[in-house]
């Protein structure tokens, strides 16, 4: 499974062994863990440019796109991460959220109507060495096709002034337009 690990880059040096630790567990389990953003990244080269800050989120948005689920550890809180997740959310795509249990995370009550998001709390590292596999093989990966087709110019037009006006893609408001049919 293709996996995207997310935590806050803020909390990394007090968080560092459990973002490691988390990051080899799904490794070991045989999962392809896209987690280097979050390693390499300080949250000084974060702020340094507006710019570095949204070409960064911007890669870690392809890179959920291109994963079956998404790993977020989120006993640091995180504004990004929390954004990082709503996307994934958006996108459909299975969301793990893992704090430990001495930081009570602040989640928010809208994430209670999202069939793909589950919340594991944990004390220590060994009880995910238990818990995580069997809850990976509870995660159900939709598979998405793709679909291309010929539009007019016209239609072209409208399709993105319909899409801009929802804040979206042209591809997922034709996606939520077919899911509500």
């Amino acid at each position: 499974m293709k996996i995207i690990f997310v935590a806050s880059v803020n909390g990394k040096e007090k968080q560092k062994f459990f973002y490691l630790s988390i990051i080899n567990i799904l490794k070991n389990l045989g999962n392809d863990v896209y987690y280097e953003h979050i390693i390499k990244e300080t949250p000084k080269s974060l702020s340094s440019s507006h710019s570095k800050n949204i070409k960064y989120h911007k890669k870690v948005i392809r890179k959920i796109h291109k994963s079956d689920c998404i790993i977020a550890e989120i006993t640091h809180e995180s504004v990004s991460v929390g954004y990082l997740i709503h996307e994934a959310l958006k996108m459909r795509k299975p969301v793990l959220a893992i704090s430990r249990l001495d930081i009570v995370p602040n989640l928010s009550m809208f994430l209670e109507n999202f069939q793909s998001f589950t919340f594991v709390p944990y004390k220590k590292i060994f009880e995910l060495e238990k818990t995580l596999p069997k809850i990976m093989k509870n995660i159900t990966v939709k598979k998405q096709k793709k679909f291309n087709f010929f539009l007019s110019e016209e239609l072209d037009i409208k399709l993105k002034t319909l899409a801009d006006k929802n804040n979206t893609s042209k591809s997922a408001f034709l996606r939520s337009l077919l899911e509500s049919l």
